[in-house]
């Protein structure tokens, strides 16, 4: 029987939640860039807990804002760089989320206007796989009018979409393990690696600040394409809408994508993320 990463030991548990980008670099570090919301309606946040099983979490401070890019370097990480985790056939699979380059979607490599992200982040090491899935099905749909004047077509049935996406860090043991948050200006935030079963859950969160009772066609999904930041070469655009209305706490689409063939989105991470953190903030 497979692993159950959702529930894995770890030194960090980080949870990717809304609309952004994402790709492994050519350094095998994991990059995401938020997508700017015309009205404000998506801010990229971080916010970190420290976990200990059988007990409630404890948030280290308040959510932060995310407004210019920031590397999670892991220090002393048990297997370097960031790797996908094995497919097991489960619903924890990595491939439960979307590559839009390779296997859904698109299906070949499309251009990213990386000077339009409103931030983009990167993790130097871990292993990616599927938190938790929305509860629905969706059908997949093309379109060509954001205001949907022009008919969106069906393309046809698409299954479950990923509601929050992992990346579990495991560090050796070391008076230096554990993982240095740090931007291009400001104190770093070290978080050095934690005694027993306790870890951090770190928290990326972009998803739709206006809640709705209703599944909302055309979704913010859109944003992708609208935003000018996703291109594709033959002009296809895509969007998500609910097969079977089923109850979901969060009707909007507003999903992350990951693509298979980029390398990169523009973060130069090791021009301002030293190898060993000054611990100047440590919780």
């Amino acid at each position: 029987m497979a692993d159950n990463p959702t529930t894995a030991k770890v030194t960090a548990r980080i949870l990717f939640k809304g609309l952004m980008v994402s790709c492994i670099n050519a350094a095998k570090q994991f990059e995401v860039g938020f997508i700017p919301c015309p009205d404000a309606k998506h801010i990229p946040t971080i916010e970190i807990s420290q976990v200990v099983p059988g007990r409630l979490s404890a948030a280290l401070g308040d959510p932060i804002e995310i407004k210019s890019d920031l590397t999670i370097r892991v220090i002393n990480p048990q297997t370097p760089n960031v790797h996908r985790r094995p497919p097991a056939g489960d619903d924890m699979d990595f491939e439960k989320f979307p590559d839009v380059e390779v296997s859904t979607l698109h299906k070949h490599k499309v251009t990213v206007d990386t000077k339009l992200l409103k931030a983009r982040l990167a993790v130097t090491a871990g292993e990616l796989y599927t938190q938790k899935l929305h509860p629905g099905n969706y059908d997949l749909w093309s379109w060509t009018d954001p205001d949907d004047k022009v008919p969106s077509k069906k393309v046809g049935p698409f299954g479950k979409l990923v509601d929050e996406l992992g990346l579990n860090v495991v560090c050796k043991d070391g008076k230096d393990s554990g993982l240095v948050i740090l931007g291009k200006s400001g104190t770093p935030i070290t978080l050095p690696k934690l005694s027993g079963d306790a870890h951090y859950e770190i928290v990326i969160d972009c998803h739709c600040e206006i809640a709705t009772g209703q599944d909302a066609f055309p979704s913010d999904f859109r944003l992708y394409y609208s935003t000018g930041v996703i291109t594709d070469p033959d002009g296809l655009k895509f969007d998500f809408k609910k097969g079977v209305r089923t109850f979901d706490p969060s009707p909007q689409i507003c999903e992350g994508l990951f693509l298979g063939r980029t390398t990169t989105l523009g973060l130069a991470v090791n021009a301002f993320a030293p190898e060993q953190s000054s611990r100047e903030k440590e919780y």
